[in-house]
């Protein structure tokens, strides 16, 4: 009963219009916290969908490298025998959006953003595609390195299995060179997927 009276004193000093627009605001306010839970877990910087900012080649085991082409209908990097491919994955029954690639035969397959706008952290993830026909041998290796320094590595198991790591970025927020590198002693194609996102 106290409860009803309160709400109708408060009904009674609330200005008209918001009274007659209480019912819409009550039916939107679930789909606005949606909205802002969508954005806040939007922010950052996902490599995945900016592929088309990288450049990449393979580097050899005797230094040399083989610069990646583009192909140009999806931004998609062709690096020899490997195309690196900003898609959906899922490793352990679970879809991740990363960048699909496997292991270079005799070499590094290595990927740079310049310049590229970074938040304090940032998050390395991976996993072999459930897709793959491989399931034994090395892991997969990955290295991230920030302006020249490595930050993270990942040695990502061939099972259904996702693995990951967060660190500081150093230097803070703000417009970093990022290297990421994938490399295995055993290059037969265990498909990677491979997440980089830095809040």
């Amino acid at each position: 009963a106290r409860a009803i009276e309160l709400a109708e004193r408060l009904r009674a000093r609330a200005p008209p219009r918001l009274v007659a627009a209480w019912p819409a605001i009550v039916c939107a306010l679930p789909f606005v916290g949606v909205v802002a839970l969508v954005l806040s877990h939007g922010r950052g910087t996902h490599l995945p969908p900016r592929l088309r900012a990288a450049t990449g080649a393979i580097v050899r085991a005797d230094g040399t490298d083989e610069p990646c082409s583009r192909r140009v209908h999806d931004g998609a990097l062709l690096c020899g025998e490997v195309v690196v491919e900003a898609t959906q994955v899922a490793v352990d029954g679970v879809y991740h959006s990363c960048l699909s690639a496997h292991p270079p035969h005799g070499g590094t397959l290595v990927l740079t953003w310049d310049d590229l706008g970074l938040g304090r952290t940032l998050r390395l993830g991976g996993g072999v595609d459930d897709q793959a026909f491989v399931r034994r041998g090395a892991p997969i290796e990955v290295r991230a390195l920030v302006d020249g320094e490595e930050v993270a590595t990942l040695d990502v198991p061939v099972s259904h299995e996702w693995v990951e790591r967060t660190v500081p970025v150093p230097g803070g927020a703000g417009a970093h060179d990022v290297r990421i590198e994938v490399r295995s002693d055993e290059t037969n194609r265990r498909w990677l997927c491979l997440d980089a996102v830095s809040r």
